[in-house]
């Protein structure tokens, strides 16, 4: 049903207004939110990433996820998050109260009908992408149009005009279609195009983006349904009380987005994100080199300052050093040449212009009227197109001044086209009695548009530089002409009128003129000096305006008046917000300390969440022209915001030991409880089983649970390490059947690989000694496979000896062996030999640090030398102080085989026995212990699990499990041990009846974790109560780890089973509470049908409580499904349930409603719980039958 909502909802915001009101009448019915300490905020997959991240240190209000949980703990909730792939999801929950608002959206004139738009959060530049550049430049209506459904952009286009336009569900379908030329053009914004780019390659498409569209702004607002009008209250409210820092944010976060983008698509088209230039040299007032120093000056380099300023990119100027730069364009070491170059090859493109140039007309003085025409053009390449197109007799190009002049002085020249620029630099001086200027004239004019050339693949750098020309004013353009555009007046005397004016005038007139120049003279250098000392204090005024600047600390100096007269960068961006530092006052005046043998002051404020430690010092002016107050603010909000992390950490720290412990204890629990469930029931089958074949299968099926229960032993293992909670299960061992078994199975896979595998097994009397055998064999499957693994050819040698304090075992490899450096790292966790080990042979380097963590708690030793290409020999030694010795002196035996014999003499058995009674075992290279200690005891039950299902218990067992499965499992393992079991379901159930029964009770049996009373604390009351506490309590749990420990201990408890426990270890805990005695192993069967075969493996006495226990699981498993409540893991259950109680008919079904509902099929539960109702019928029907 929802399902359909979501589709009605979705078909709404896109259909007719018809269904628009069928809706809305609908929407009456939806109630408002009722918080009650959650807020649930809808997010979209894939949508505005950078601002879906967490806050940085000290910062307020920067991305969507800090405002909402911000503003959610202002009204004291919780954050939820929910993802939806579309849009359309999103809204359609918001509209039905699945989630409580979301951010991030603008708004339209359809959505604002049914949902409460916040004021916008940040206003997002929006931008128009093409798919090639081409595209610009043609009609808009002639282009085929898409957006994001429902978005602001779709409802723009729709206003503009535009019918035909494609709709996508998600950003990314859009710029797929967008790439693949699907469409032309798009609108979108600014963080979706810098997502979009943020994954692309080199190489990749990524069209052309019109960063500069006058297209309105993306106002990102915060969603809420129009009947939760108090959400959205309280939204506007925090959102007025967070506006300057939101503003703030806006600048410094939001608005550089758009120039992060062009740098990251250049970056991508190019390889780099600095546009690199180059211009001749020597050409006033483009490029020149400012006297006195190396810089290069000139009108380019200030405009290209200016884009740089304007657009955010980074202009490189690269020195041309006598090359030709039309060159160095076409071979890539520059991107872009201002000017023009002559092109008819189609290998250059070319921008707008941003300036002209004109040439003047001009007559030598000293034309013979068979001089020529010549052109000055510096570049050689500026005016050269024009000139070829307007003249017929080419005309002589000049690129010096001083050479052209010379030929006009000679003859040789009889007109000029000079730039104007130069014309007008030279206003005055010699140059006017060698030419002059023709102004009406039919010559040709010439003159030049300046823009950029780039190269012909460069059409994404044309379209960005186009974009930012026209962010450049003519009157800017003006300006930085006139900036360069100065006039030389060169000053001088004729000598030769000199001498006339001094010839005729008198002596005294002379000494006047002598007096005269030496005065101009001296006013001259002062005037020349006084420029360089301001030239100087100019230079060291920018030097310390840097300097400032590249503080992070806000800086402010104030004149008298309390008045900035110079603040740094970073006092502009932050400091002039607050009105009490524009006037330079402190806000906590009454902290102020006077710092000891200075002038200074200090004291402590607040600034906008953040806390700032002013220094305030008094500074005289460079020209005692009065005193100035400096002050410096240094932010020390991190060592603040440490104080309150200190007093929260070991709060946290508890927590998350807690956290850790409680993760360990839940999955242990949960993968160790249905294995142990699984091997304790294949434990009861066998038994039952009685064709080779199917013992055979069992036998493999158990053998695969040992396997997997090892598995996940090893999964937590190294979690339990870490957390130091792993623990060791100290037991009585025998040493031959422990390790035979594990050591024929690595002698069977050495085989499989052509391998040699030698047991040397020192013959010793001890047989049984106490370790923890689980970890023992962790330790030796550890060493074997390794060996196995890394030995391709050649043979693994294994040497085993017990001795009265220790096990020794050795494992020999003709590996690849380990070099020092592989060594060193052998015990790091997740670090292998090196990157190929990982490829070849898997694994994910934790086996060996699990063995040393094992072998240290052990009191144990690891000792591993290696040589690199020819093996390695790793030796445990193991401690224990509990070893027994085997006697075998009253048993006779015999064996051709000199191991064997060995073996015989040294367990003190009587080998003169003339027939050769033990032979070795077919199939095996090697002499197993096991084997021969078996068959001198083939006929004696001491180490035959089948002892145990010939006897039975005396006493009276109440069981205590929360689950219907584990309390059967253990009504039929007792049922072996001859004992019926009272059953509880949890703790305070138990309580009750060992209160009631107490005098009945023998031993109590409980699971640790339990609803209402776990084990622990039913314990605890129990050893608490004077009359209860002799009461044997034995827990049962699928945790291993230290914490059990010391909860059973502290509980009182007398034993703990681990689970998954075999049906020996069941029986040897109860022997040790309970009477044993001999009884005969016949049980009767009462039925024969199908369905009640699982029925006959218990005893008549069992057969009504057991019956009644499946009715009510079953009848609790039908009310579960026909209510469709967690389906998958109730059928799943069943499944399991069904499998085990051998209903072939109900299992099948489960089974095959599990692969549909795998499978994504319409999976039908009809049939199942028609089969449920059937046997439920069935089965109470015999509880009639049978009632007592």
């Amino acid at each position: 049903m929802k399902a359909v909502f979501y589709f009605v909802i979705s078909l709404y915001f896109i259909s007719t207004q018809s269904l628009a009101t069928t809706s809305l009448q609908k929407s009456t019915e939806i109630q408002p939110i009722r918080h009650t300490g959650e807020l649930t905020v809808g997010r979209q997959y894939d949508v505005h990433n950078y601002l879906w991240r967490p806050a940085k240190e000290s910062e307020n209000n920067t991305t969507y996820q800090d405002i909402v949980e911000q503003f959610a703990e202002s009204i004291g909730a919780k954050v939820n998050y929910r993802y939806y792939s579309h849009r359309d999801d999103l809204l359609a929950a918001l509209y039905y109260g699945e989630v409580d608002m979301a951010i991030g959206y603008a708004e339209t004139k359809e959505a604002s009908q049914y949902f409460n738009f916040s004021r916008p959060i940040f206003n997002i530049r929006s931008v128009t992408w093409f798919h090639d550049s081409a595209l610009r430049n043609k009609p808009k209506q002639s282009l085929k149009w898409g957006c994001v459904r429902g978005s602001v952009y779709c409802e723009l286009l729709h206003n503009d005009g535009f019918t035909d336009v494609a709709m996508y569900n998600t950003h990314h379908v859009l710029m797929r279609s967008l790439a693949s030329g699907e469409i032309d053009v798009t609108y979108t914004d600014v963080l979706s195009a810098e997502q979009y780019l943020s994954v692309r390659t080199a190489g990749e498409w990524m069209g052309d983006l019109d960063n500069f569209s006058n297209l309105p702004t993306f106002s990102a607002s915060i969603l809420t349904v129009k009947s939760n009008q108090v959400l959205h209250d309280q939204i506007e409210s925090y959102l007025s009380g967070s506006e300057d820092s939101i503003q703030r944010n806006q600048r410094t976060l939001i608005d550089p987005l758009g120039e992060e983008m062009m740098l990251k698509a250049l970056n991508l088209e190019y390889g780099h994100s600095v546009i690199r230039y180059s211009f001749e040299g020597k050409m006033r007032p483009f490029s020149y080199q400012e006297t006195g120093s190396n810089y290069q000056v000139g009108y380019i380099h200030d405009l290209m300052s200016m884009l740089s300023r304007k657009s955010g990119i980074q202009f490189e100027y690269v020195p041309s050093v006598g090359r030709n730069p039309v060159e160095m364009l076409k071979t890539g070491e520059i991107d872009i040449l201002p000017g023009y170059v002559a092109d008819n090859t189609g290998e250059f493109i070319f921008t707008h212009s941003f300036g002209a140039v004109d040439w003047t007309y001009v007559e030598s003085n000293t034309k013979t009227g068979s001089g020529k025409t010549a052109i000055l053009d510096r570049s050689g390449r500026l005016i050269m197109p024009q000139a070829r197109a307007k003249f017929e007799d080419m005309p002589i190009f000049f690129k010096d001044l001083d050479s052209l002049l010379l030929q006009m002085k000679e003859g040789n020249i009889d007109y000029a086209y000079i730039p104007s620029y130069v014309v007008d630099y030279y206003a005055y001086g010699n140059n006017n009695n060698i030419y002059s200027i023709i102004l009406n004239s039919n010559a040709p004019k010439l003159g030049i548009d300046l823009g950029f050339t780039l190269n012909a693949g460069s059409t994404l750098l044309q379209s960005i530089m186009n974009d930012i020309l026209k962010l450049v004013s003519s009157n800017e353009i003006e300006m930085l002409h006139l900036k360069h555009h100065k006039v030389i007046a060169q000053y001088g005397y004729d000598k030769s009128k000199i001498t006339i004016v001094a010839l005729s005038i008198l002596s005294l007139f002379l000494l006047v003129v002598v007096a005269f120049q030496v005065k101009s003279n001296r006013l001259s250098k002062s005037l020349m000096k006084a420029d360089e000392v301001a030239l100087q204090n100019s230079k060291r005024l920018q030097w310390l305006s840097d300097l400032l600047d590249r503080l992070p600390s806000m800086i402010a100096i104030y004149d008298a008046d309390g008045e900035i007269a110079l603040s740094n960068k970073a006092f502009n961006q932050h400091g002039k917000a607050c009105s009490s530092f524009k006037k330079g006052r402190c806000l906590l005046k009454n902290h102020a300390q006077s710092r000891a043998g200075s002038e200074s002051v200090v004291c402590q404020c607040r600034f906008s969440k953040r806390y700032l430690r002013v220094i305030e010092n008094e500074i005289s002016g460079m020209n005692d022209d009065g005193r100035y107050k400096m002050m410096v603010f240094d932010d020390y909000t991190i060592l603040e915001k440490q104080k309150d992390e200190l007093k929260a950490s070991n709060a946290k720290a508890l927590e998350a030991i807690k956290a850790q412990d409680l993760f360990l204890a839940t999955i242990s629990h949960e993968l160790r409880t249905p294995i142990a469930a699984m091997i304790g029931l294949m434990e009861l089958m066998s038994s039952k089983v009685e064709s080779e074949e199917n013992v055979e299968l069992l036998s493999n099926a158990q053998l695969s649970a040992s396997r997997l229960r090892l598995l996940v032993n090893d999964i937590l293992d190294i979690s339990k390490i870490r957390a130091n909670q792993f623990h060791l299960d100290i037991r009585n061992g025998n040493v031959y059947s422990e390790l035979s078994s594990l050591l024929r199975t690595y002698e069977s896979n050495a085989s499989m690989k052509h391998l040699e595998f030698a047991l040397n097994w020192k013959p010793t009397p001890y047989v049984k000694a106490k370790f923890d055998w689980l970890r023992v064999a962790q330790i030796l499957n550890n060493l074997l496979s390794n060996a196995l693994k890394f030995t391709q050819t050649g043979r693994i040698v294994v040497n085993v000896e017990l001795q009265q304090h220790q096990l020794i075992v050795e494992v020999n490899d003709t590996g690849c062996g380990m070099n020092e450096e592989q060594l060193s790292h052998m015990f790091t966790p997740f670090a292998q030999g090196d990157v190929s080990i990982t490829r070849q042979y898997g694994g994910t380097g934790l086996g060996m640090t699990i063995v040393k963590s094992i072998v240290d708690m052990m009191s144990g030793d690891l000792s591993v030398s290696s040589q690199y290409g020819v093996g390695t020999t790793m030796r445990v030694t193991l401690q224990t102080e509990n070893t027994s010795m085997f006697s075998a002196q009253d048993l006779s035996a015999s064996s051709s085989n000199k191991m064997i014999l060995k073996w015989l003499e040294t367990w003190g058995v009587d080998t003169t026995h003339e027939e050769d009674t033990i032979r070795p075992v077919a199939g095996w290279n090697n002499i197993y212990p096991d084997f021969i200690f078996n068959a001198l005891h083939k006929a004696s039950q001491q180490f035959n699990v089948q002892e145990i299902l010939n006897r039975e218990f005396i006493g009276h067992v109440l069981v205590v499990d929360d689950d219907p499965i584990n309390r059967l499992l253990f009504g039929k393992q007792f049922s072996k041990l001859g004992i019926v079991p009272a059953m509880a379901n949890d703790g305070a159930e138990a309580y009750e009846y060992i209160c009631d029964h107490f005098e009945k009770i023998d031993l109590v049996i409980t699971d640790c974790h339990m609803p209402k009373l776990d084990g622990y604390e039913l314990t605890r009351r129990v050893k608490e109560s004077p009359a209860f506490s002799q009461l044997p309590m034995v827990g049962c749990t699928a945790e291993d780890s230290k914490i059990v420990v010391e909860k059973a201990a502290s509980a009182g408890m007398d034993f703990v089973l681990y689970k998954p426990y075999s049906f020996e270890e069941l029986a040897n805990v109860v022997a040790k509470y309970l009477e044993l005695k001999q009884v005969d192993t016949a049980q009767v069967v009462p039925h024969s049908q199908s369905d009640f075969s699982w029925l006959e493996e218990h005893l008549p006495c069992d057969q009504y409580e057991m019956m009644s226990i499946v009715v009510e699981s079953f009848k609790q498993e039908k009310a579960l499904i026909e209510s469709e409540q967690d389906l998958k893991h109730v059928v799943h259950r069943l499944k399991g349930s069904t499998a085990l109680l051998e209903l072939t008919t109900l299992t099948t079904l489960t089974k095959q409603w599990e692969i549909y509902s795998e499978n994504n099929e319409q999976a039908s539960t009809s049939e199942i719980l028609a089969e449920l109702t059937r046997l439920i019928s069935l089965f109470e029907k015999w509880l009639n039958d049978h009632k007592i």
